[in-house]
């Protein structure tokens, strides 16, 4: 195990995991404009903020494997999902009925 580094002020650093995605993880095709990709001629500050949105939508496994599995299940299949009523053009709360909670 690794020494803990202090922070500011000799306080304890605040925890920070770190996530290496394998190469083609942000590939263009799937996280970029196919018509126009952007993500080759980033910014250095733009695409930090950009593994930054990455980073937040990312699940921190937590519990046991069985309760980051579960966490996992629950967020790819949703109980609910946003469904557009055609009546009123607005969005109102639908149910998944394959989701990991219907059963």
């Amino acid at each position: 195990m690794g020494a803990d580094l202090p922070g500011p002020g000799g306080l304890p650093a605040p925890l920070r995991q770190v996530c290496i995605p394998s190469w083609n993880a942000l590939d263009a095709r799937e996280w970029d404009s196919k018509d126009n990709p952007q993500i080759p001629s980033m910014h250095p500050a733009d695409l930090a903020r950009y593994l930054g949105t990455f980073a937040q939508l990312v699940i921190t496994p937590r519990g046991t494997a069985s309760t980051t599995g579960l966490e996992l299940m629950t967020a790819l299949r949703p109980p609910t999902r946003a469904e557009k009523n055609e009546d009123t053009g607005e969005f109102e709360r639908a149910f998944n009925a394959d989701a990991l909670t219907a059963v």
